[in-house]
């Protein structure tokens, strides 16, 4: 049986109690405020270890004492991601279980110094790379045996919220980051930077000829699932996608003309989903394992096109990917509910294929159950929001407002009733 990563919070920011087992796909829902983000970054911090220890083992400066300098370059990085949150509170506890015997643990301690913990088979395999010359390394072995060491390939992909802000920025970004000396780039929050970057960085290999036609070169088996993957990205943006000579622009279906509609003057919903589509879309059509760490995927969406977005997401699970989402819409952990009720009935022998064809869906985004966690993230603690009966998301976590509407609307119901005798 896999091995499945723990992680494991205590006195973080909001989040006081928090350990979970990490599942290929994981929704944490809750109130605005109640440390989703929080949850999200401290898996981005131990799931990007093994990239930013390459980063320092490349610099040649952790050579001669490799455990203590990539100790002193993680806990730089930790105050990066989770630096506002640390120091409101002091007793935290971090910890994350890549596998047996593969964990990183962090402390903050009273005199407010964070102190990194490696377990003793991570030790053994960074004291490898003591004196090594690494001007002369194998760079691709030395990436390989991080990987191998925390079990781990896959590219980590956040996207946060307020997308829309540097979707409306995307073609003064590059001006913006070359004219920002370090300090100022590091008063950026750590995670829109590195999406930002990531951005800036693919957006030239997405032309509307590599995008759309490029994926033909592929096999035949995954140039239709790539060629249902973007039909998918044409129903939630109700066009499609182009960069043309680095002008980018979404060309609407039902527009009387063919001239794309810059993306300055495209609907907020569809900055904010667009490089969602994009991300995932380059990272599926590449087969390179990603884990893909969303926020608020429903912003500015209307609510068939949140249904959509969940949908399209679970593509994102193609192959060996991850992803973890956080949000606050009923009609995205409704969406996951179909999908995870479907899959529970195709395991049962029903021929749910005429179900999919009318729904406009394929196999592929039905979700295990075994595969697939939620929680319910408030009050500085974590609640399983799966009901292990019917292995749904629980009805009560998916729209608790509604509830709380419907009971007034009786109430007042009841009270004009009674004005009335």
């Amino acid at each position: 049986m896999a091995f499945v990563p723990r992680l494991q919070i205590h006195n973080l920011g909001p989040i006081e109690d928090c350990d979970i087992l990490l599942n290929r796909m994981m929704v944490l829902d809750g109130p605005q405020a109640a440390g989703k983000s929080t949850i999200a970054k401290t898996i981005f911090f131990f799931r990007t270890v093994k990239d930013e220890l390459y980063k320092t083992f490349l610099t040649g400066w952790a050579a001669s004492i490799p455990e203590l300098n990539a100790k002193l370059y993680l806990l730089r990085n930790l105050n990066r991601i989770l630096g506002n949150y640390m120091s409101i509170k002091r007793g935290t506890y971090l910890s994350y279980e890549y596998a047996p015997d593969i964990k990183i643990e962090v402390r903050l301690v009273e005199n407010v110094n964070s102190l990194i913990t490696f377990s003793p088979s991570i030790s053994r395999a960074l004291e490898k790379y003591r004196n090594i010359d690494y001007r002369t390394a194998n760079r691709d072995e030395i990436r390989r045996e991080l990987q191998e060491l925390f079990a781990d390939n896959s590219k980590i992909v956040y996207l946060p919220a307020g997308r829309s802000f540097t979707s409306l920025l995307m073609h003064q970004l590059n001006y913006i980051l070359a004219v920002m000396d370090d300090k100022q780039k590091d008063t950026l929050d750590y995670c829109m930077r590195d999406y930002m970057e990531r951005v800036l960085q693919i957006k030239p290999q997405l032309v509307e000829q590599q995008l759309y036609e490029e994926v033909a070169k592929i096999d035949s088996t995954h140039f239709g699932f790539m060629r249902f993957v973007r039909e998918y990205m044409g129903r939630i943006l109700k066009g499609r996608y182009v960069n043309i000579n680095g002008e980018e622009g979404i060309r609407l279906f039902d527009s009387d003309t063919d001239k794309p509609i810059p993306l300055d003057f495209a609907s907020s919903g569809q900055q904010e989903v667009l490089w969602i589509l994009n991300l995932i879309y380059y990272y599926l059509r590449e087969k390179q394992p990603t884990m893909f760490i969303i926020e608020e995927p429903e912003a500015h969406l209307y609510p068939d096109s949140q249904k959509e977005i969940a949908e399209y997401i679970a593509l994102a699970l193609h192959g060996k990917n991850e992803c973890i989402v956080t949000t606050h819409s009923p009609y995205i952990l409704g969406a996951m509910n179909n999908l995870l009720d479907i899959k529970r009935l195709e395991d049962k022998g029903v021929r749910v294929s005429r179900l999919l064809e009318e729904n406009g869906l394929i196999g592929l985004q039905l979700l295990h159950r075994k595969e697939f966690a939620a929680y319910f993230v408030d009050k500085g603690t974590i609640t399983d929001a799966m009901d292990s009966e019917s292995g749904l998301i629980r009805n009560e976590m998916i729209d608790g407002a509604s509830d709380q509407i419907n009971r007034l609307a009786d109430e007042i119901f009841a009270l004009e009733c009674g004005n009335d005798e």
